[in-house]
């Protein structure tokens, strides 16, 4: 009602609740993109992992894996505030191009370009973008949009770098690139597809 939008990726949980005197969403696992209208009296709190993220009016997302919170800022500002006094409670005021990650033993923020930003949300138009990615990162990042699932049998071919764009459905795009650029053995086993040396 308010003009805001919340995108998400792939098996991603997301419970909204707004209302006129409050607006907040919790995130149980995924990734979401918001897009959030600035509000003095109602600011939209996100809740992720025992975090809080408190939305200044902005265009953020945020990341929920097994213990790892990512939160991305493009827009605006956000405050991180940590996970209580167990976790030694870290808040942090993001500005844009902040990059924050919390996991149980530490929480970090890195500056980076809008070019990376967007690298990471091309998932919004269906693309998966990788910059020397290893390749394992990369079929990790298939996996979640194919039910036809890559594994690398081997470190060595799990850690062969690679680049390029790809479209998340064309898992056939991906192993055409391991089998003819970095001349990997690509076999189909069921609802499985084994890449190695």
């Amino acid at each position: 009602c308010d003009g805001s939008k919340i995108e998400l990726n792939t098996n991603t949980v997301v419970r909204a609740d707004v209302d006129a005197t409050h607006r907040t969403a919790s995130i149980e696992k995924g990734e979401a993109y918001f897009q959030i209208a600035h509000d003095e009296n109602s600011p939209f709190v996100v809740s992720v992992h025992g975090h809080r993220i408190t939305v200044l009016g902005t265009k953020f997302t945020v990341r929920a894996d097994a213990g790892r919170t990512e939160v991305a800022l493009f827009e605006g500002r956000v405050w991180f505030s940590g996970g209580g006094e167990a976790r030694r409670e870290k808040t942090a005021l993001l500005t844009p191009g902040d990059v924050l990650v919390s996991t149980a033993n530490a929480t970090s923020i890195v500056k980076k370009s809008d070019r990376d930003l967007y690298r990471n949300i091309g998932w919004r138009h269906d693309v998966l973008i990788f910059a020397n990615s290893t390749l394992a990162e990369a079929a990790a990042e298939f996996n979640r949009y194919n039910t036809q699932q890559i594994v690398i049998a081997d470190a060595a071919a799990a850690n062969l770098r690679i680049g390029g764009t790809f479209q998340s459905k064309h898992v056939e795009d991906f192993t055409h690139l391991a089998q003819a650029v970095l001349g990997l053995h690509v076999a189909t086993r069921g609802s499985r597809i084994v890449i190695s040396h």
